[in-house]
C-alpha cells in the first residue's frame, strides 16, 4: 500500500510540474509526510495549498495564527 501511495503522489507532482511548464509559470513543489515541517519555512513566503483532502493543512495553519 505504501508503495502505491508513493507512486500516486509522485505521478501527481509530475503532472503539476509539466502543467506549469507548458503554462509558463514557475512552480516549486514540495511533498512532505509530516505537517510540522512547515514550521521551518520562512514566514514571508506564501503557501499555496494544492491538495488537502481532509483539510489537515488548513487546520494546522489556522492554529499557528
Amino acid at each position: 500500500m505504501e508503495l502505491w501511495i508513493f507512486f500516486n503522489k509522485n505521478i501527481f507532482l509530475t503532472y503539476l510540474r509539466i502543467y506549469s511548464f507548458f503554462n509558463k509559470f514557475p512552480l516549486d513543489l514540495y511533498c512532505y509526510d509530516s505537517i510540522k515541517i512547515i514550521n521551518n519555512f520562512k514566514q514571508k513566503e506564501k503557501v499555496r495549498i494544492i491538495k488537502d483532502t481532509n483539510n489537515n493543512l488548513k487546520k494546522f495553519l489556522n492554529e499557528k495564527k
